[in-house]
């Protein structure tokens, strides 16, 4: 999962680690997480450290207590995904999967680190010249659910298509040879079944394109 057709970077190495959960002597949930490592950015490996240590604080804190004792315990996945590489960035994605009767994912972490300084990218640092830029992306989210609503392409819930713009966090994107994708997370905009939506914007030194009117 770790090499994508965007290419990858000699620079990685994998970093495995679990965890487990347990309540009254029976193992109830099961976390195993396959992080980057980076030999050329401790701030890198540092990071995902940190998340990984937050995801499993989650695990023991929160979801845990919230889980019956199952015949075979809740798997969490944790796996990254290198999604482009050039001389000037790294895009990464870390994929939250759920494995029980059936695979789901989770959710899904998105950075687009910086090679120069090693400090991820924002989203505003890719159209620094674009005026309105979060009122542009918010525009052609909400349009582009809708189409797809309506053509039937997906089951999206009408309200939360018609509020995709307000839904939409900048921090959820990451970089492709395409452009980059933002991405909503499990149950934002529908059903378990629409995955992890995702829409394209294109990659333009004057800003994102407007929807059509």
């Amino acid at each position: 999962m770790h090499s994508p057709a965007a290419g990858t970077d000699d620079c990685l190495s994998t970093r495995k680690l679990c965890r487990s959960y347990q309540r009254d002597g029976a193992t109830i949930l099961n976390l195993d997480a396959e992080l980057p490592m980076c030999r050329e950015s401790s701030l890198l490996n540092a990071y995902y450290g940190r998340l990984f240590r937050r995801l499993s604080g989650f695990c023991a804190e929160k979801l845990l207590p919230m889980l019956p004792n199952p015949e075979q315990p809740l798997k969490l996945s944790l796996t990254y995904r290198i999604r482009l590489v050039t001389p000037a960035l790294l895009s990464l994605t870390l994929e939250l999967t759920r494995q029980d009767k059936h695979t789901m994912p989770a959710a899904r972490f998105g950075q687009v680190w910086s090679r120069s300084s090693w400090v991820p990218f924002s989203l505003q640092a890719f159209f620094p010249k674009a005026a309105g830029l979060r009122r542009q992306i918010r525009d052609r989210l909400r349009s582009e659910a809708l189409e797809r609503l309506r053509s039937g392409y997906c089951l999206y819930d009408p309200l939360m298509a018609e509020q995709a713009g307000q839904l939409y966090s900048i921090h959820d994107f990451y970089a492709a040879e395409s452009g980059l994708v933002l991405f909503f997370q499990p149950l934002i905009l529908g059903s378990a079944a629409e995955g992890i939506p995702e829409f394209l914007l294109p990659w333009d030194p004057s800003g994102p394109i407007p929807p059509e009117k």
